[in-house]
C-alpha cells in the first residue's frame, strides 16, 4: 500500500514556474512517496492522464491515501468528484487535502467535501464569466491580441513597425520589419510560388533552421524571423496585412471556416500593407497552385524510394529532381534535402537515386541473411516488464482474502493482461508476415530486379522506416524488422 501525491496547474506556463514546485514539495513533505502532475484544466480538461492513472490505482486497491495540496486539484467538475467520492471510499482510500478537513468516510465529511467541489465549480464558472466579458470588451474595442510579423501594438491599434530589426551583411543596409513585410509580399506576387519565395527570403536574410532532435526538419526558434510554407501562407492570408482585425481565426478556423470569423474592417487603414484587390490577386494565385500544382505547372517526379530518404543533417525528408545532360537526351534523378531547396540546410550534395536504393537493396539483403539463419529456431516471445508485473500482482490478490474491492481487481488485471497479450500476439504476427516477405524477397534480389515498381515501392514502405543521407552518401538505412 501506497502514499502518492497528486498535483495539477491549468497552463504550460505555471508548470514551468514556482506553482508546480511548490506543490510537489508540500506534497512529497506530507509523505506521498509518489508524486504524480496533471497540466490541464480541471473542469474542462478531457486529457488527464495522471489524474486517469491515480483512480485506477485507488480502484485496484493499491493506494492507502492520496494528498492533495486543495481539493480543487482533482477537479472543479462535481459530477467527476462526486463518482471520485465514491471510488475512494468503495476503495477505502483515504483523502486528504492540505487545505481543507474533512473524512469522506463520514456523512459530514462528504457534506464538507461535497460543498467544497461545489464552491471550487462556482469559482471556476465565475472566472470563465469574467474571462468572457473581458474578451467582449476586448473585442467591443477593436483592440488587438496579438502582434503579426511586420506590426507593432500601440494603443490598442495594429501600426507598421519601423524600428530597426537587421542589417544586411551584403550592403550594410538596416532594415525594419515593416519594410521586409513590404519586401516578402513583393517577392510572392513576383514568383508567385510560396517554395520559390522562402528561398529567395532565407536567402537574402540568413536564417538557417536546424533539427530537433526528434528527426524532424524546418525548426527555428522563435524569437527569429522565419516561416515554414504554412505559415506564410498563413501570413500571407491574414487580414490584418489589409487594415481589418480579424477574432476567432485559430488553427481551424484560418481557411476552412472562414464564416466562423469575427471580422472588424478598416481598424487600421494607415497601415495596411496590401489592398483588398491585391488579396483577391493573391487568392487567385494559391487557387491556380492549389488546381495546377504550381504556377509552372511541371510535373512531379517519383522515385520508388520517395518519402523514405531523410537529410542526415535537420532531418527533413528529401526530394527527387532530374537533370537533361549533355546529350540532351539522358535524364538523371537525383535525391536533395527539401530544405536546401529553400536555402534553410546547408546540405547542397546530391545523390543519385540508383546510389539510395543500392543501399536500400544491401542492407535488406543482409537482413534477409541474418534471419534466414535462425528461421528454423522456434520463436520465443519475451515477455514485457509490465506483463510480469501484473502477473505478480495477480497471483498477490488471489493470495488474499475475498472480499468485493479485491475481486473486483482481480477481474480488471485479467483483462489488462488479456489485453497485453492479445497485442503482443498482433505485433507477433505483423513482426512475422514483414519477416516472410523479406525473405521471399530479397533472398533472391535478381528476382526483386524484374518486380514493376508499384510493388517494389509497396515492399520498400512495408519493410524500410527511412533511409538517411548526409554529404552526398547513405549514411544509414533503418528497417522496420
Amino acid at each position: 500500500m501506497t502514499i502518492i501525491g497528486y498535483a495539477r496547474v491549468s497552463s504550460k506556463e505555471q508548470a514551468e514556474g514556482r506553482s508546480i514546485e511548490n506543490q510537489i514539495a508540500l506534497l512529497k513533505r506530507a509523505g506521498a512517496e509518489e508524486v504524480l502532475v496533471d497540466v490541464e484544466s480541471a473542469y474542462s480538461g478531457r486529457d488527464r492522464p495522471q489524474f486517469n492513472k491515480l483512480m485506477d490505482l485507488v480502484k485496484s486497491g493499491f493506494v492507502s491515501k492520496v494528498i492533495v495540496c486543495t481539493l480543487d486539484r482533482l477537479s472543479r467538475n462535481e459530477a467527476v468528484m462526486f463518482v471520485a467520492f465514491e471510488d475512494f471510499e468503495r476503495s477505502h482510500c483515504q483523502l486528504v487535502s492540505l487545505e481543507e478537513n474533512f473524512d469522506l468516510q463520514s456523512p459530514e465529511g462528504r457534506l464538507q467535501a461535497g460543498f467544497s467541489t461545489l464552491m471550487a465549480r462556482n469559482y471556476s464558472a465565475r472566472l470563465s464569466q469574467k474571462t468572457k466579458r473581458g474578451h467582449k470588451a476586448h473585442r467591443d474595442r477593436n483592440a488587438p491580441y496579438f502582434k503579426l510579423f511586420g506590426y507593432k501594438i500601440e494603443e490598442e491599434r495594429y501600426r507598421l513597425d519601423h524600428d530597426p530589426f537587421l542589417c544586411l551583411l551584403q550592403d550594410k543596409s538596416v532594415m525594419t520589419k515593416a519594410a521586409i513585410a513590404s519586401n516578402i509580399l513583393a517577392i510572392f506576387k513576383d514568383c508567385k510560388s510560396l517554395r520559390r519565395t522562402l528561398h529567395i527570403i532565407n536567402s537574402k536574410y540568413g536564417l538557417v533552421t536546424f533539427s530537433d532532435g526528434k528527426g524532424k526538419g524546418n525548426r527555428s526558434t522563435r524569437d527569429r524571423f522565419g516561416f515554414s510554407q504554412s505559415g506564410l501562407h498563413s501570413w500571407l492570408t491574414n487580414p490584418i496585412l489589409r487594415g481589418h482585425t480579424c477574432y476567432n481565426r485559430g488553427q481551424k478556423q484560418r481557411q476552412h471556416h472562414k464564416h466562423l470569423w469575427d471580422m472588424r474592417i478598416d481598424t487600421h487603414p494607415d497601415d495596411k500593407l496590401i489592398s483588398d484587390y491585391e488579396y483577391r490577386e493573391l487568392e487567385d494565385i494559391f487557387n491556380w497552385n492549389k488546381i495546377h500544382h504550381g504556377f509552372d505547372n511541371s510535373q512531379r517526379v517519383t522515385h520508388v524510394l520517395t518519402g523514405l530518404v531523410y537529410c542526415g543533417e535537420c532531418g527533413r525528408s528529401h526530394r527527387i529532381m532530374g537533370s537533361l545532360q549533355r546529350d540532351k537526351v539522358t535524364k538523371l534523378y537525383y535525391y536533395q534535402c527539401q530544405n536546401y531547396a529553400i536555402r534553410a540546410c546547408g546540405q547542397k550534395k546530391t545523390i543519385r537515386d540508383i546510389a539510395v536504393e543500392q543501399a536500400a537493396i544491401s542492407a535488406l539483403v543482409q537482413r534477409a541473411e541474418s534471419i534466414a539463419q535462425i528461421a528454423e529456431l522456434p520463436a520465443q516471445i519475451a515477455e514485457p516488464l509490465e506483463l510480469r508485473e501484473l502477473r505478480g500482482q495477480l497471483a498477490t490478490l488471489e493470495n488474499m482474502a475475498a472480499n468485493p474491492a479485491i475481486a473486483q481487481a482481480i477481474l480488471e488485471i485479467r483483462g489488462q493482461i488479456n489485453k497485453m497479450q492479445f497485442g503482443l500476439t498482433v505485433g507477433v504476427q505483423v513482426d512475422s508476415e514483414l519477416r516472410s516477405v523479406l525473405l521471399e524477397t530479397f533472398q533472391n534480389p535478381s528476382f526483386f530486379a524484374t518486380l514493376p515498381d508499384s510493388d517494389k515501392k509497396t515492399i520498400y514502405r512495408a519493410l524500410i522506416a527511412r533511409v538517411v543521407v548526409k554529404d552526398g552518401e547513405v549514411v544509414g538505412v533503418e528497417l522496420k524488422i
